[in-house]
């Protein structure tokens, strides 16, 4: 999904290569690459795939994952432009680069 300021995307995006001309496989299993690329992507990029101990805002991305799959608990958002809070039981906590 896409709005004008962030690109919504499951593992992540290629570095470099412009969001319209993505490949489908890097957007569904791509880490490394982008998890180590800091340069702005034009977008905010906001993924999961990759599991962290709790949602982290790098700048240049936001990863939602905090592992939910493994049991922990589904992490929610609300993100405006480039920035970002979690929406818990005690409200909105700012996720910060």
């Amino acid at each position: 999904h896409e709005t004008d300021a962030q690109f919504f995307v499951h593992a992540g995006i290629r570095p470099g290569v412009p969001l319209e001309a993505q490949d489908e496989h890097d957007l569904l299993w791509i880490r490394d690459e982008f998890h180590e690329d800091g340069r702005d992507h034009g977008k905010l990029i906001v993924h999961g795939h990759t599991p962290v101990e709790r949602p982290r805002h790098y700048g240049n991305r936001v990863n939602l994952d905090a592992g939910a799959g493994f049991g922990r608990p589904l992490c929610v958002a609300e993100i405006e432009g480039r920035d970002a809070w979690l929406l818990t039981g005690a409200g909105r906590v700012p996720l910060e680069p």
